[in-house]
C-alpha cells in the first residue's frame, strides 16, 4: 500500500501455490507411511549423526516418541560388535555398492540386544557425493529362537540310539538321523533318494 498523486493505492500479488501444496501433501503422506510402518526405519548423515527415526524404531530401542536425536549417533543405537561391523564392513560396502544387507542388532535402553535383519542404503546428492544413509530393520528375535530350537531338535535327532526316518505322504524319505544311516549302510544323500518300501 502506498500513496501516489494523492491517492492511496494497494498492490496485491497472487501466486499459484497449488504445486507446493501438492508436494507438501505428498511429503506428509510419505511421512505417515514411514511412521505407521512396523519396521525400524531411520537415517543418519555421513558423520553418523542420527537424522530421523520412525515410531517403530523408537519403540524397538525403548525411546519415547518425542526423543531428541540431535545429539545422538549410530553408536547410541547399536552394541559394540555391530559398530565394528558397520565401520569395517557395512559402510564401506554401501559406499561402493549402494546397498548392504545383513544381520545386526540394536541396543535397547535397558541394555539388552535385539537381533535384526538390516538393509542399509546410501543416498547421494546431485553431484554424486554420499549425503546420508537410510536403514530398514526387522526384529528377528522370534526367528532366532525358532532357529535355536531347530538346532537343538537336530542335535537330539542325530544323537538318539534309534534309527529315525521322516517320510512324506508318498513314502519318500525326507529326513534321517545318523543312526539310520549307520544301521542301513547308506549315506544320508542316498537315503533321501529312496522310499521306505525300498527296504525289506
Amino acid at each position: 500500500m502506498f500513496e501516489y498523486q494523492s491517492k492511496v493505492l494497494e498492490i496485491s500479488i497472487a501466486r499459484d501455490i497449488s504445486e507446493r501444496k501438492h508436494t507438501e501433501s505428498e511429503m506428509q503422506r510419505l511421512i505417515d507411511i514411514l511412521e505407521e510402518s512396523a519396521d525400524f526405519i531411520g537415517s543418519a548423515d555421513m558423520q553418523n549423526q542420527l537424522l530421523y527415526h520412525n515410531r517403530a524404531a523408537k519403540r524397538m530401542v525403548g525411546l519415547p516418541e518425542d526423543a531428541d536425536f540431535s545429539k545422538m549417533t549410530i553408536a547410541d543405537m547399536h552394541p559394540q560388535w555391530v559398530l565394528k561391523l558397520m565401520q569395517e564392513t557395512a559402510i564401506p560396502h554401501v559406499i561402493t555398492h549402494g546397498v548392504w544387507r545383513g544381520e545386526a542388532a540394536v541396543l535397547h535402553r535397558d541394555g539388552h540386544e535385539i537381533p535384526v535383519s538390516q538393509t542399509l542404503v546410501l543416498h547421494r546428492n546431485s553431484k554424486g557425493s554420499p549425503e546420508f544413509m537410510s536403514t530398514i530393520m526387522q526384529d528377528i528375535t522370534e526367528q532366532k529362537k525358532h532357529d535355536e530350537q531347530l538346532k537343538l531338535l537336530e542335535h537330539a535327532f542325530n544323537h538318539v540310539n534309534d534309527a529315525i526316518f521322516l517320510i512324506d505322504e508318498n513314502a519318500r524319505i525326507v529326513h534321517v538321523n545318523e543312526k539310520a544311516c549307520h544301521s542301513l549302510g547308506y549315506s544320508r544323500e542316498e537315503l533321501l533318494q529312496m522310499q521306505i518300501f525300498d527296504f525289506d
